[in-house]
């Protein structure tokens, strides 16, 4: 029996028709709306209802329509908010508790520089902005479950920098003014020295050393402006430690009292490893350098301990700090450093 073959106008008019993107976000919110009204009745089954199973447009094909050239970026940041709203619903569901970090789902899903077009898409209050705060405050918080290097390399790609560390000069509106701190966390500090040091497995101590004093250089000359041979000085005692914490530490005492006040306490008092001592101690000390004459007619009402430490801010050669040693715990100020 011969075969009837369908002419090319049949077989046209019953081929499904491919979907736009907005269309298809559009489906996905939709069906997403749904799920969510059913979470109460599927809370902890870890079961997704047959319908979602069967039905719901596949996430796969609005991630590479997100990804093609010329795309309005404003449907990257709506897809953002659809998949939060899927993470969190998924969490719900699920027997299992899992952390949910939406921006680094959407960071491996669509890549880093599809990602950052929707976060440049946004004002500064919407969801992934507010998102990229949280998630660098938990970590900030030292949230042992946070990891943050796919938000550091979105917040890199955004900002147009081209490394992690760079990122330390961030600042200048609102939302940067709001991520400054949060960059400046032991974590945030982490991630950068961990990308940007440089390492390898044929490393000795001393090549260790002598890199984490070059990327901490670099790292304190980009957060303040001074230049990477005057932060060198600053970040000697740091570098041979090799702590994160030191780091942060260093960063945040430079934010306090700012470029030129540390110059000339260090100038005066030969204090570099700021990191070494509280904020009270340092500020004793810088009344030595502007009130010289109140500072000794003060100091000449009681004994007066003297610390003297060597160039790491150590005293007896064992890479701890030790000016805390030396003060009575009581709100006393007897100690020059």
């Amino acid at each position: 029996m011969p075969v009837e073959i369908a002419n090319s106008s049949s077989v046209e008019e019953t081929k499904p028709l491919e979907l736009s993107l907005a269309e298809n976000l559009a489906l996905v919110t939709e069906q997403t709306a749904r799920l969510e009204a059913e979470v109460e009745i599927l809370a902890g089954t870890g079961n997704y209802p047959e319908w979602w199973i069967q039905g719901a447009v596949s996430s796969s094909v609005v991630k590479e329509q997100l990804k093609e050239p010329g795309v309005d970026p404003k449907y990257i940041a709506e897809y953002f908010q659809l998949y939060k709203r899927q993470q969190e619903i998924r969490s719900a569901i699920s027997r299992y508790h899992f952390d949910v970090d939406p921006l680094a789902g959407v960071y491996y899903d669509l890549g880093v520089e599809t990602a950052a077009k929707g976060l440049l898409a946004e004002e500064s209050n919407g969801s992934m902005h507010t998102a990229m705060i949280d998630q660098l405050t938990r970590a900030a918080a030292k949230d042992e479950h946070v990891t943050i290097t796919a938000e550091l390399d979105l917040l890199r790609q955004a900002y147009g920098k081209d490394s992690l560390t760079n990122l330390l000069e961030v600042r200048g509106d609102e939302y940067s003014d709001a991520l400054k701190p949060l960059l400046r966390s032991e974590t945030a500090i982490r991630a950068m020295r961990y990308a940007d040091q440089g390492h390898s497995n044929n490393d000795t101590w001393h090549d260790i050393q002598t890199k984490a004093h070059t990327w901490m250089g670099r790292a304190l000359s980009r957060a303040t402006g001074i230049d990477e041979a005057e932060a060198a000085g600053y970040v000697f005692a740091a570098s041979r430690r090799g702590e994160d914490k030191s780091m942060a530490e260093i960063l945040n005492r430079f934010d306090y009292f700012g470029v030129e006040r540390l110059r000339e306490l260090a100038g005066f008092t030969g204090i570099h490893a700021f990191e070494d001592y509280s904020i009270d101690q340092l500020e004793r000390m810088e009344e030595l350098v502007y009130n010289p004459r109140s500072a000794f007619e003060r100091l000449s009402e009681h004994d007066v301990n003297v610390v003297m430490v060597n160039r790491i801010g150590d005293y007896n050669g064992v890479m701890t700090p030790t000016a805390d040693n030396f003060e009575d715990g009581q709100g006393g100020a007897d100690s020059l450093l």
